[in-house]
């Protein structure tokens, strides 16, 4: 759970995109962009929706 502080000067944020990195039992390393939407619901960020935006073997 991601919780964001509300203020007027600091509204929450609606989108973020994070790299992660998989590595899977058989050696292989994938590294992926993930963008991600979130909704603010009572103060909790919530994640609305995703999309992966790459993915490429290393």
């Amino acid at each position: 759970m991601l919780r964001h502080p509300r203020s007027a000067d600091r509204p929450a944020r609606e989108q973020g995109q994070a790299t992660l990195t998989y590595r899977f039992q058989d050696d292989r390393v994938v590294e992926g962009v993930t963008a991600y939407r979130f909704i603010d619901e009572g103060g909790v960020l919530k994640i609305a929706a995703t999309e992966v935006l790459s993915s490429r073997g290393l």
